[in-house]
Formats: structure tokens, sequence, C-alpha cells
């Protein structure tokens, strides 16, 4: 079946989607992994009863079996289906039917694709803003590694995954605004970007906590070379700065 075959078997029948995660294109687990996600989260009555088996699937044959390195396809359907399982999460009335996920999730994150890390840190950012309680001590740990990541595109992602953490869980979102506040001086745009981005989440919920990066943001407001970093910054010092009355 092509894409469009796929989608349209799914709408029709979302049991169906046993068979389409266990096909042997890497391509077709992708697109019945996303119908699947599109459908829960419109209409989640029609899948609600199968959830807890598709995560079981994913946990024990689609995740292991998409770990081929040299795969350029397994790559990419690893990325895809990784983050999408984060954003699954926000999309359900009960995320914590998907914690079987987050251990395998968090095991990639040594992946050496960096896009696939970078894929994975997103997605467990996406996780635990739908799942703040879960997020302990040794996961908060863990998951401070990427902003050491030697790859831009990983270190962006660490920034925006903490980003996401800060929207429901200000208190652990803390925790990273030590190493999110070195990423305001990277030399990669995309980074800088997405470390503003943070504190301006962050800013939101706990502005005595984020008053440190008020003039390195200020500086990046006027003076950065990049347009989208400069409206960035501007709106983290808004949200620092603003009078929540």
């Amino acid at each position: 079946m092509d894409h469009v075959e796929i989608q349209r078997a799914m709408s029709e029948n979302p049991d169906i989607i046993f068979d389409l995660l266990r096909d042997k294109d890497p391509g077709t687990r992708v697109v019945a992994f996303e119908a699947f996600r599109q459908i829960a989260a419109t209409d989640q009555s029609r899948v609600g009863s199968i959830l807890a088996d598709v995560v079981n699937v994913l946990k024990i044959e689609v995740l292991p079996n998409l770990t081929n390195e040299t795969d350029p396809e397994c790559r990419e359907a690893l990325t895809r289906i990784a983050y999408g399982i984060g954003t699954l999460a926000g999309k359900i009335d009960n995320p914590s039917t998907i914690l079987p996920l987050l251990g395998p999730l968090i095991e990639l994150l040594n992946h050496p694709y960096p896009r696939v890390r970078a894929a994975i840190i997103s997605g467990i950012g996406s996780f635990f803003r739908a799942l703040p309680d879960e997020l302990d001590d040794p996961i908060i740990n863990i998951l401070l590694r990427p902003f050491r990541d030697l790859e831009s595109e990983v270190r962006a992602a660490a920034a925006f995954a903490w980003g996401s953490i800060a929207h429901s869980s200000p208190e652990k979102a803390a925790s990273a605004i030590s190493p999110v506040f070195a990423l305001l001086s990277d030399t990669n745009e995309t980074v800088r970007a997405e470390a503003a981005g943070f504190f301006q989440s962050l800013g939101k919920k706990l502005q005595g906590e984020c008053t440190m990066a008020l003039p390195i943001l200020r500086e990046m407001r006027d003076n950065d070379p990049n347009e989208i970093v400069r409206e960035r910054a501007s709106a983290a010092v808004q949200a620092i700065i603003a009078d929540r009355g």
C-alpha cells in the first residue's frame, strides 16, 4: 500500500495498525504510526481500546527493529517515530499509557546519529511536558547530558526539550538554567534561538530564576545577526520582566 492507502485503511480500521507496524518496510511503519497518532489526537475513543497493545508492539518490536545504524531508512523511521511518541503523550487523555516507552527512548539517546538523538531528546521533552511527575533526579541528570553534545542540532534539541518541560514543571526545568545559559553564546544560531526560547518559557513561570540571563538576552535582542534569535530573545526579556500584577 502507498501512503494514501495506508492512511485510508487506518482511518477505516485502526486495528490494522498491528500488521502495518510489523511491515518489513520502515516507511510503512512510520506512516501507520503517524496515522494512528493523528486518530488518537482527534478521536481517542476509536483507538483507546488498543492503545496499550500498540505501545507494547512499539516497545518490543518496532523500536528495537529500527536501531540498525547503517540503514538510512531505519534511521529516518526511528527519528520520526521517536519524536512522534513524545508528541502523542500530549494529545491523549491518559498519557501514562505510553509510559513503558520512556525507558527505550532514553536508551536511544546514545544513538550515533545526531539527527536521531535530536529527535529523541525533543520527543522526551514533550513526553515530560505531559507527564511531569515522572521526571526524577536520575532522569534529569541524563537529560542534561545532551547539552554537552558536539552536534549543534542535539544541543538545540536539548534546549527545546527543557523549554517544553518548563511549561508544566518549571521547578524541575530550573535544573537546566546553567547549561542553557551557556548556549545563549553558542556559535550556532539555532542553538541560540532555542536557548532564548527556553528562557521565554521558564521566565513566564520563574521570573526571579531567570533574571541573571537578562543582560545577555538584551544584547541578543539588540545585536544578534539572526532575526529569529533577536525575536526569541525579545520575547524572553518580556516574559522575565513582565508585571504579573
